[in-house]
């Protein structure tokens, strides 16, 4: 026998008790430090709480000043949204010798109402959209939008979603969302040639809650859980080839992946995002899976100048009812009106820079050449082209990145226009 009883019931408090000395002792080591942050001073905001920026730049303190990252504090402000990226970030002398995080920052407009507004063959569209990024000063993001579409003095559709995520919802490193939406109106796919191949009009209503985790500054994963009701009008007069009503339990999975610093008025370097759903019928239908996947590259090669390469694509076989359109970028030479397809897959060779930079903001030019092939209905269908197009980064706004797209579709020998609005990253 190796061990007596006494030896193991002693070996036992030992280890508890050096277990004890050990927890303890980095606060012993902090208190006797000289180069010991212990506070965080944040100077300038009105609105956003401290506790907002402490989430945001995710440091406990007190902590050793060689173990607090300026460059990855600075970072994570910067790809909060809510602050100008002019800002300063340093450690400052206390009068008891430690130091203090100085953060002096200045706070980005975070409320935007956008109006809705477009006309083409198939009829108008209008409405409005409500942004808020950092509601009630917590960092949460709310968005509201509300349309109506129509032909004429007719009213033949409305929509709306409601929904928040994060900022307040947030607990530790698990980021909370919750969106809702519905609508009634007329779902038309088209093929590349503009030729409608499937017309029916529906009734949706989904709920989806999910949940982020952020593994470190680099990766992320999430899940998400929806219920998606779809109840196709089945004595609409100009139905064209009309699904089933569906009604679904959708579960999904995600893995984003971004390793990128701010420099000028982009963010450069590389970033994925992997995404999966499968969905159980609530009413006898088929089980459907659907995945998606992005990467993209973005480089500074000359000072302020922006070069980016993207590939983006997604398979599955999701019911006509649960299809997204195709758009952004590697889709730009699409038909703007009724581009969906369970498979498609496309890639982007796009170049910016800034004609215009002032205090207010930056003004680019950008041109790009993208392709793909996507699968409407039945076949799979080539398109590629190139275009240009302008972007207005505004430095005191949350959503600054604004802009317009003109792209040729060789194949259709079509030209396309799509608006451009996000983040300017």
């Amino acid at each position: 026998m190796l061990f007596r009883p006494g030896s193991t019931m002693f070996l036992c408090v030992s280890i508890v008790v050096v277990g004890i000395l050990l927890s303890g002792a980095p606060l012993r080591l902090y208190a006797e430090s000289s180069d010991l942050v212990v506070e965080l001073e944040v100077v300038g905001p009105r609105r956003t709480r401290e506790t907002t920026v402490r989430r945001i730049i995710d440091l406990e303190l007190p902590a050793p000043a060689s173990e607090v990252d300026l460059g990855r504090v600075r970072e994570r402000l910067v790809r909060s949204g809510l602050f100008v990226n002019e800002m300063v970030v340093e450690l400052v002398p206390t009068e008891s010798g430690n130091k203090r995080l100085r953060l002096e920052l200045e706070e980005r407009w975070t409320l935007l109402p956008l109006p809705i507004a477009g006309y083409s063959d198939g009829g108008w569209i209008a409405g409005l959209a409500l942004i808020e990024s950092n509601l009630w000063g917590t960092g949460t993001f709310l968005l509201s939008v509300a349309t109506l579409r129509g032909d004429g003095a007719k009213v033949d559709s409305w929509g709306g979603t409601l929904g928040v995520s994060g900022g307040v919802l947030q607990r530790g490193q698990v980021k909370p969302s919750l969106f809702f939406s519905g609508g009634v109106g007329e779902e038309e796919y088209v093929a590349p040639n503009g030729t409608a191949y499937r017309r029916f009009r529906q009734t949706r209503l989904s709920g989806r809650l999910g949940l982020g985790y952020e593994l470190s500054d680099t990766y992320e994963i999430g899940a998400s859980g929806e219920v998606a009701w779809n109840e196709v009008d089945n004595d609409y007069s100009d139905s064209l080839r009309a699904p089933n009503s569906t009604l679904y339990y959708i579960q999904g999975l995600s893995l984003e992946a971004e390793s990128r610093r701010f420099t000028s008025f982009f963010l450069a370097g590389p970033s994925a995002s992997i995404r999966y759903r499968h969905g159980f019928p609530l009413d006898g239908a088929e089980h459907f899976d659907a995945a998606s996947v992005r990467m993209d590259y973005t480089a500074a090669p000359f000072g302020r100048h922006k070069l980016m390469v993207a590939a983006v694509g997604n398979i599955g076989n999701e019911p006509p009812t649960q299809l997204s359109g195709l758009g952004g970028t590697g889709y730009r030479t699409l038909p703007s009106r009724g581009s969906a397809a369970p498979g498609a897959a496309a890639a982007a060779l796009e170049y910016e820079f800034p004609v215009l930079s002032r205090s207010w903001g930056t003004f680019t030019l950008l041109g790009f050449g993208e392709g793909g092939s996507y699968k409407p209905d039945g076949e799979w269908q080539e398109f590629y082209g190139p275009g240009a197009g302008f972007r207005l980064y505004l430095a005191r706004v949350a959503i600054p990145a604004l802009g317009f797209n003109f792209a040729y579709n060789i194949v259709e020998g079509e030209f396309v226009g799509s608006v451009a609005l996000g983040m300017a990253f």
